[in-house]
């Protein structure tokens, strides 16, 4: 088994040289992971300040799952398929991550559980555009796709799809789902559209005023608060975040245009998690802020930048207390995760940044409300 046959001599030494150019080889290839340093932590507010959130890991090919390779080169092929470019919308649930990629022009699924990347080529689905996408009960996946102008609904095992909308000549750019109807986002008409979930037959629109600083304007991102009664849209026309019952009537809104906390560049994904704190992107700013049901500013993450914990153009925002155990390994040993943060962003390295919500160990789990403004924006009253 050690011997090797070398021009017709039984040679122990090129037998031993060879064993040893493979082993080294080996080494090589496998000293990355070795040579790493320990994984940082970050966390937001920034210390000395009690943390509240942790940047986790991230997610933009195949191999972000799979982990380090011995021979990368022999997986080229299956990265140039198993890749994000420009992500947009994003949903979670059972343990998958489901992203729109506006560049491919398809949905991506990130299956936490089987470790694992798999683009929806079906030509049967064929998206166009996709922008935001929801599930329902069942996980029937509906998707806002602009140049198709129609909400795309695929099926669970992704086989096969249906469209809604079309006849209306809308320029969809979200879509929520309750038992009976669909609300989509109309960003040509400014505009939402309220649909019968099962003949996909308009209802009513709402939202549309002559005037665009009393109703939508440019809307893009929409979160359905079905809990509290309450619908929010995203408007770049206005950078105001409209707050409406689901009879779309218009309540109040939030934020403005301006680089201070509580006011927006370009606002655009939305989201509101069971304790009703109210998640707001900014990507122009680069930021997440979190505010509570009367729109008072909590706290806020993200900065420029493309490391660890940065946000890049961010799009969109899903919250879950869904237990992934993939996730579990990120979570620093001194941190208590209570929910997962899912963010996109369109550029940099980063296409899916993951974040943890929660506490210090060593610290009572404490409400949003209780932090002081003052640890968690930093003196200046710009956003950074």
């Amino acid at each position: 088994m050690g011997w090797v046959k070398f021009y017709g001599v039984l040679s122990r030494d090129v037998c031993l040289k060879k064993s040893f150019f493979v082993l080294a080889v080996a080494c090589i290839a496998l000293s990355g992971c070795a040579a790493k340093e320990a994984r940082k932590s970050f966390f937001y507010p920034k210390p000395p300040n009690s943390p509240h959130l942790q940047y986790l890991t991230s997610f933009s090919i195949g191999r972000d799952l799979e982990g380090e390779r011995l021979f990368p080169f022999l997986h080229a092929n299956a990265d140039k398929n198993n890749i994000i470019v420009k992500p947009y919308g994003i949903a979670v649930k059972n343990g998958r991550i489901y992203v729109t990629d506006t560049a491919l022009s398809r949905l991506m699924v990130i299956d936490l559980n089987e470790k694992k990347f798999s683009p929806v080529d079906n030509p049967l689905i064929a998206l166009r555009l996709p922008a935001n996408l929801n599930l329902d009960e069942k996980g029937n996946i509906y998707v806002a796709d602009t140049l198709r102008q129609e909400i795309v609904i695929v099926d669970p095992m992704l086989q096969s799809s249906t469209a809604v909308g079309n006849e209306l000549k809308m320029k969809p750019t979200d879509v929520a789902v309750t038992k009976d109807r669909l609300f989509v986002v109309d960003n040509d008409q400014n505009e939402l559209k309220i649909l019968d979930r099962e003949t996909g037959k308009l209802i009513k629109a709402v939202g549309k005023n002559s005037d665009p600083k009393k109703g939508l304007s440019l809307p893009t991102n929409l979160m359905l608060d079905e809990k509290n009664g309450f619908m929010y849209i995203t408007n770049q026309g206005t950078g105001k975040v409209v707050k409406m019952d689901l009879d779309g009537n218009i309540l109040k809104s939030i934020g403005g245009f301006g680089d201070r906390f509580g006011l927006f560049s370009r606002p655009k994904g939305v989201f509101v998690d069971d304790d009703g704190y109210i998640y707001v992107v900014d990507a122009g700013n680069q930021v997440v802020q979190i505010f509570n049901q009367e729109g008072k500013i909590l706290m806020f993450f993200g900065q420029r930048g493309s490391g660890p914990g940065t946000l890049d153009l961010p799009a969109d925002i899903f919250v879950t207390r869904e237990k992934i155990d993939y996730l579990d390994q990120f979570v620093d040993p001194g941190f208590v995760r209570e929910k997962l943060i899912f963010i996109t962003n369109q550029t940099g390295p980063r296409k899916v940044s993951v974040f943890a919500m929660g506490h210090a160990r060593e610290e009572a789990a404490n409400s949003l409300e209780a932090v002081n403004p003052q640890e968690s924006i930093p003196e200046q009253k710009k956003i950074p």
